[in-house]
């Protein structure tokens, strides 16, 4: 039986290496890429995929978001994110949205195997590296807290979040959304009060925790 299988990512060389190494290993499959929210969209519409493999850093939009999206709209598939991020915290909001697995870039082809040879055995895939820190992390209430408030901020509040972690002033997000400054200062006041946070290094710090940076 053949397999579709969408491979999302916003660098062209790691599409192309995630589809080279599946359809090298594997017979019957079907590889589509996309690198945007949109494209996704697009190629959801037209074809049903029984795997997706998704980063998680699409540019200024978030891959968390769109695996949700994929999952939702196509249950029987298989989504996957596939992230050089390692923060236990990210892998707890991939299961916070039903998704089917988490994979580090660097060992993900290890797991490739086990996941196209066996689907209906997957339930939740982990990198064998975060293991023992997703056991640890998930016994800190604080870390529950800090992911469900997170999980709890629009899609506008977390794209403005990570674009003042990254560094952007509030006129560079307003160019970048097509909004206007205003409204990214009713946005940053919002998602601070719906975090608890105080000022925006705090903000900065708890990116880094979530992933959504890499830490200085």
């Amino acid at each position: 039986m053949a397999n579709n299988i969408l491979i999302v990512d916003d660098h062209p060389f790691l599409r192309m290496g995630v589809r080279t190494f599946l359809e090298k290993n594997f017979e019957d499959i079907y590889c589509f890429e996309t690198d945007s929210v949109s494209s996704t969209e697009e190629s959801l519409n037209k074809t049903n995929f029984n795997f997706a493999f998704v980063d998680i850093s699409l540019g200024g939009e978030d891959g968390l978001k769109l695996a949700g999206f994929i999952k939702e709209n196509q249950p029987s598939c298989k989504v996957i994110v596939l992230s050089m991020h390692k923060e236990p915290l990210l892998v707890q909001k991939a299961q916070y949205l039903k998704l089917d697995g988490y994979l580090i870039k660097e060992d993900a082809f290890d797991s490739f195997k086990r996941i196209i040879s066996n689907p209906l055995n997957i339930d939740f895939i982990l990198s064998e590296k975060l293991t023992d820190a997703i056991s640890s992390s998930g016994k800190s209430e604080i870390t529950k807290s800090l992911v469900s408030r997170y999980n709890n901020l629009t899609h506008r509040e977390q794209t403005v979040f990570r674009l003042l972690a990254e560094g952007s002033n509030y006129k560079e997000i307003a160019v970048d959304l097509g909004i206007k400054k205003k409204t990214v200062l009713v946005h940053r006041y919002n998602l601070l009060k719906k975090m608890e946070f105080n000022d925006q290094t705090e903000l900065v710090k708890c990116a880094i925790k979530l992933g959504l940076i890499d830490s200085f």
